[in-house]
């Protein structure tokens, strides 16, 4: 079972709802993204990983607009990035002004 799976209840239980809510992105989870059935706000969650061959690169997000989405969750990734700091303004910019 992986790590978002995981907290699924954890997650409920202490409102992440608010958070995850309209348009996101999951930054290296993989297959295994936030659920929509899960979290009733998500609209459409991007799965954004290496590992689907996409070439997605999670330290820059070099493919990906700004203010593309209304929020970004990642988990886990960021301890396995060449520059943690540099990837989460990068993570900063492709979220909408006012999103999480």
């Amino acid at each position: 079972m992986s790590e978002t799976h995981k907290l699924y209840n954890y997650r409920k239980k202490n409102g992440y709802d608010f958070f995850f809510n309209g348009r996101g992105i999951d930054i290296g989870g993989g297959h295994d993204t936030l659920s929509k059935e899960i979290f009733n706000g998500i609209t459409d969650i991007t799965p954004y990983d290496s590992s689907l061959g996409l070439g997605h690169d999670a330290n820059t997000c070099h493919d990906l607009d700004d203010e593309s989405f209304d929020f970004v969750y990642s988990s886990p990734c960021l301890e396995h990035l060449d520059n943690p700091a540099a990837a989460i303004r990068h993570w900063v910019r492709i979220c909408k002004k006012g999103g999480f």
